[in-house]
Parts: structure tokens; C-alpha cells; sequence
């Protein structure tokens, strides 16, 4: 049986569960005061961590105000917190191309037919799981009940 060393955000204690286990929106990472890479809940990553640096350019916050923009129907964040979330990053150029890549791939799905809300947050999820886990985790962890509901009408 694979096991997988899991992280706490609460305790901050790992431990360790056999890997079918993981619960829905589980994504490999990195913590600090951590040693390795262990599994942590995604909701649980943007709240972690110390600042690394000061403020962001006028160009990352340009950048930023695209995926505000294009993903904002199902992930409301401040600007502020856009900026915060990548104050926290080891490397925040890989994660601001990560997040336009995202962006841009949720809103070309998402344009072309009339998905539900539930639908769209799916999407979204989908895309930030497989982003940190490749496709088949992303399919075996994230819940996506609503996309199996009646598919999107086309406009």
C-alpha cells in the first residue's frame, strides 16, 4: 500500500495515510519547517507561510488584475490578497505564470458554452489540482460532482 506523509495546517504535524485515502482537494507541497514534500489541503496553501519579499511591480499587479479578472466569478479575491499569495511563494514568477495559465485556460472552457456556477468552480479546481499534480490525481482527488450533472448548453 503507498503511503503519503500529510501535513496538519492546524497542529502543524505530519502524518503519514495509506495515499488512497487523500482526501478531495489534496495537493503535494512544500512547508516550511518541513523537511520533503507532504500533502496539505489547497484551501490550506494561500494562508500558510511568512511574507518572502515586499510588494509586487506594476507589471505582476497588471498580471494579477487578469486573473482577477478572468477568475473572479468563482474565486473572489482582493487584489491585496493576490499580492499576498504571492509574497508568501518560494518562486513567485512560476506561480504568477502558473495562475495566468490557469486563468487563461479556465476562461477559454468556460466561454463557450453556459456552464452552472458549480460547474465553473469545478473547472477551476480541476485545473489548480492538476496544476500541482498532473491530471490523474487531479481526477482522483478533486470532487467534481457537478460536472457530471446535465452538460453545458451551447451558446
Amino acid at each position: 500500500m503507498d503511503m503519503v506523509r500529510v501535513y496538519d495546517s492546524k497542529t502543524k504535524k505530519v502524518f503519514t495515510m495509506p495515499a488512497v485515502e487523500l482526501a478531495p482537494n489534496m495537493v503535494e507541497a512544500k512547508v516550511d519547517g518541513v523537511e520533503g514534500t507532504v500533502w496539505i489541503n489547497v484551501s490550506d496553501i494561500a494562508t500558510t507561510g511568512k511574507y518572502r519579499r515586499d510588494g509586487v511591480s506594476e507589471e505582476v499587479r497588471n498580471n494579477l488584475c487578469q486573473i482577477k479578472r478572468l477568475l473572479d466569478d468563482v474565486y473572489p479575491q482582493s487584489l491585496q490578497e493576490w499580492e499576498n499569495m504571492l509574497r508568501r511563494e518560494r518562486e513567485p514568477d512560476h506561480e504568477l505564470g502558473l495562475w495566468m495559465h490557469i486563468a487563461e485556460a479556465y476562461g477559454r472552457i468556460t466561454k463557450e458554452s453556459r456552464w452552472t456556477q458549480a460547474q465553473k468552480k469545478e473547472i477551476l479546481r480541476l485545473l489548480v489540482v492538476s496544476s500541482m499534480n498532473g491530471r490523474e490525481q487531479a481526477l482522483r482527488t478533486a470532487e467534481i460532482s457537478a460536472l457530471h450533472e446535465n452538460k453545458p448548453q451551447k451558446s
